[in-house]
């Protein structure tokens, strides 16, 4: 079986403000274990997580990805990104939102590699 690589657009198909709005309220959960993992070995905690993502900017957009073709779109930020008083990490972060649009479901979350 030959896996297609994933559809990309250079659009962020969720808004921002409403990423902004959803991190304020800490309205996100990890949609794998997986992500998980790469939160916790970054020493970050859902605070942390929602702090990076209410600092997120335009210019930080990367691409939308879907790997379906109906599937729901994930919008990938890259950025550098630290706690006080650390240095920053390159990370890699890619989330799409529930139909409701009432949660970010954060599906990476790790330094760029």
């Amino acid at each position: 079986m030959v896996t297609q690589p994933p559809e990309r657009k250079a659009d962020a198909d969720y808004s921002l403000t409403r990423v902004h709005e959803l991190a304020n309220r800490e309205s996100v959960h990890y949609a794998g274990t997986r992500v998980q993992v790469d939160v916790a070995n970054l020493g970050y905690g859902l605070e942390e997580i929602c702090a990076c993502l209410s600092s997120l900017r335009p210019t930080d957009f990367s691409h939308a990805e879907r790997y379906t073709p109906r599937g729901p779109w994930h919008d990938v930020y890259k950025l550098a990104w630290g706690l006080p008083g650390r240095a920053p990490d390159d990370l890699y972060v890619k989330f799409r939102m529930d139909d409701d649009v009432l949660v970010i479901e954060l599906c990476s979350f790790h330094q760029h590699r």
